[in-house]
């Protein structure tokens, strides 16, 4: 039976061996293990599976001629040297009646790492922390972007045993015990005007000792006295009705300028809570950034801060905050030159 296929590169005349895989025909004729008999390929080609049903078939490839013998069987059998061009190998060939042999690639699967901070900018009100664009101490997240609010810390210790397994945020015991003390904070801070939720930070030791951040709309007329009487109301209604996890509980405001991610910037600013509203103000040399509420920044170099703004040097000074003075340098070249 003749295959034959429309080869695009002529063959080249240098022979190789060549190791053909299996052939199989239809019939009582059968091919295992063996090497089929001399045959011309062009150089570097390789032969996708081919398929010819009944006797005669045209397959469009890109190899020349083959000739496969009928009625041969042929097992176990090694082949003497064969003429083949080129580095050739030529995938197994089917004849078969019983339908198509599918050949299937396996795609291969590659993942990109996404960028992540400090390669990619945080938004505003964020920062990195361990490659994660963090919200700020006073602002929650909200539509992809951290929105300002105003933000009561407090540590609240409550009459349970710590476990180790609560250092961990994503640990089972964490998410529990974090669980019922927010659901005890929503319900003492409902009644508050624009109140909007609370969050456990972190759990420590010390009976049970909870990192707990209150959040308000930023026009809230709440105060930090308001708050603190609200839970200290709740926790002494609770030792009297023996309610739950805030039974024999302790609050106590914290500072929000403590707090990690501190909400202003530690390197350009001064921070100082305010009704859990941060303030935050640039340090000496620094002025407002327009795209960072909360931090400031540096002038160049040739200009200097002044009340909030980049002023130019005065003549004879430059560099950074115009610390550089060339009149004066140019006096002491002058004074060392002469003597």
């Amino acid at each position: 039976m003749s295959t034959t296929a429309n080869a695009t590169i002529p063959p080249i005349t240098t022979p190789v061996n060549a190791t053909i895989p299996p052939l199989t025909t239809p019939g009582n004729n059968a091919t295992v293990n063996a090497s089929t008999p001399p045959i011309t390929t062009p150089v570097n080609a390789t032969l996708p599976p081919l398929t010819t049903p009944g006797n005669n078939a045209t397959v469009n490839a890109t190899t020349p001629p083959i000739t496969t013998p009928r009625n041969t069987t042929t097992e176990n059998a090694t082949q003497p040297s064969q003429s083949t061009p080129g580095n050739a190998t030529t995938p197994p060939i089917t004849n078969s009646t019983t339908g198509p042999t599918v050949s299937t690639t396996n795609p291969i699967n590659t993942t990109t790492t996404p960028a992540t901070c400090p390669a990619v900018p945080c938004p505003p009100l964020s920062v990195c922390v361990n490659s994660i664009c963090q919200c700020v101490t006073g602002t929650i997240p909200l539509n992809n972007a951290c929105v300002e609010t105003k933000t009561f810390t407090s540590s609240l210790r409550v009459n349970r045993t710590f476990v180790d397994a609560m250092n961990d945020p994503k640990s089972r015991e964490f998410q529990e015990t974090a669980k019922e003390i927010i659901a005890a904070v929503n319900e003492a801070l409902r009644n508050q005007p624009n109140y909007i939720n609370s969050t456990v930070i972190k759990l420590m030791s010390g009976s049970i000792v909870a990192s707990v951040n209150s959040f308000y709309e930023p026009n809230s007329p709440v105060t930090q006295e308001s708050v603190i009487n609200a839970m200290n109301t709740a926790i002494r209604d609770c030792e009297a009705a023996n309610c739950g996890i805030l039974a024999n509980a302790q609050y106590t405001a914290t500072n929000l300028c403590d707090q990690v991610p501190s909400p202003c910037d530690g390197d350009t600013t001064m921070c100082e809570a305010k009704d859990g509203t941060p303030v935050c103000t640039c340090k000496s040399g620094h002025v407002s950034s327009q795209y960072q509420a909360r931090s400031c920044r540096v002038c160049p170099s040739g200009y200097k801060a002044q009340e909030n703004k980049c002023v130019q040097c005065p003549f004879g000074y430059s560099g950074f905050n115009c610390d550089d003075c060339k009149i004066l340098l140019l006096l002491q070249y002058f004074l060392i030159f002469n003597n």
